[in-house]
């Protein structure tokens, strides 16, 4: 690709501008790399000057196949997760800052009641360190606010940038930004009567904290939030158990709490529907009677269809649809592809009906 300036104006790339950078990035050509490197670039300075919002982000899907926009929005949703150079470690040097999330389950009056208790915080965030998830030399804040699933469907890039500097500011022994406290009062007012309504709602009774995590990039920052792709799956699994270990000991006094390990903002959308997915199955056995302490997990298997507003999954035991819920698109938001993989992978799938979908930006 022939080095080239954009078009000469105040507000950078045009939409058709980065979507010829996107389309040549993922075609892998000569030009490939620099383009990547152009794209980042410019979508970096589009979300430090909130810029990247809602209208450029739909005329930027106007100029590329549909097949492209989920990837496209995962790639500025993690770009948006991360930011180098705004805010300085204990050293002076540039801090890397990275959001992540950690989900949190069972009875929703316990696990209020859990997250209301700075110790079980502090517990939480000194664990991300003991266990492996955050490098020891990382700072790492845990927020004290629980989110349901739906706080997916507000949060486009511009949502998680804004999140994550909120919660950069505190690390850095600012007042923070306010926003944190905004988004929970459009949650609020999102989700409404709905809560509490029944198990058919179990996908609305989700919660996750929101966490972000500052550290020093020396090279050596392989750890379970930015994990090195060549990882032994031996070294990932006594992980997994060492943070178990850890939080049921923090949690022995809360009742039936579950917190779930730290997953990076870029897997956040997978991470929490799949986890409704498996409550909503082990609520289901559990009114058919089945004891995991007696029985062995059944076999589960899934039939699967793209609607024109959601995507339906049911789950088949013995031939018979055990139970069912639609994800609606607006929370599924540009990790179709993903989540398609992992329920595949714990449910393997019997029927599935799936075409190209668009994405709901937002």
């Amino acid at each position: 690709m022939a080095k080239r300036r954009f078009a000469k104006n105040d507000r950078g790339p045009t939409p058709q501008e980065l979507a010829r950078l996107w389309e040549v990035a993922v075609e892998g050509g000569p030009d490939a790399e620099e383009a990547d490197l152009l794209l980042d670039a410019a979508l970096r300075s589009l979300l430090d000057t909130d810029r990247l919002d809602r209208d450029l982000l739909t005329a930027i899907l106007d100029h590329l196949p549909i097949d492209e926009h989920h990837p496209f929005l995962q790639d500025c949703e993690e770009l948006a997760a991360s930011d180098h150079g705004r805010f300085s470690g204990a050293s002076g040097e540039d801090a890397l800052l990275q959001l992540f999330l950690i989900p949190v389950h069972g009875e929703i009056s316990e696990v209020e009641a859990a997250v209301r208790d700075p110790e079980l915080l502090d517990g939480i965030a000194r664990s991300l360190r003991l266990t492996g998830y955050a490098v020891t030399e990382s700072n790492v804040l845990v927020r004290p606010d629980l989110f349901p699933v739906q706080t997916l469907a507000l949060l486009g890039p511009a949502g998680i940038r804004d999140l994550l500097i909120d919660g950069g500011s505190v690390l850095a022994r600012g007042p923070g930004t306010g926003v944190t406290g905004r988004l929970l009062g459009e949650i609020r007012a999102l989700v409404g009567d709905r809560e509490g309504a029944g198990p058919e709602e179990l996908l609305y009774a989700v919660r996750f904290l929101v966490g972000v995590r500052a550290s020093v990039d020396r090279g050596d920052l392989a750890d379970g939030l930015m994990p090195d792709p060549e990882e032994p799956e031996e070294a990932y699994l006594d992980r997994v158990e060492r943070w178990r270990d850890r939080t049921e000991a923090l949690l022995e006094r809360f009742g039936a709490v579950t917190i779930e390990p730290p997953t990076p903002w870029g897997e956040a959308r997978v991470e929490l529907l799949t986890c409704a997915l498996r409550q909503l199955a082990d609520l289901a056995l559990g009114a058919e009677g089945y004891d995991p302490a007696r029985t062995p997990y059944p076999e589960l298997r899934s039939r699967i269809e793209l609607l024109p507003d959601g995507l339906q999954v049911e789950l088949v035991r013995d031939g018979r649809v055990l139970t069912g819920t639609v994800m609606g698109l607006e929370l599924i938001g540009p990790a179709l592809e993903g989540l398609l993989d992992a329920i595949a992978e714990e449910y393997p799938v019997l029927e599935t009906e799936i075409a190209p979908a668009r994405v709901l930006v937002h």
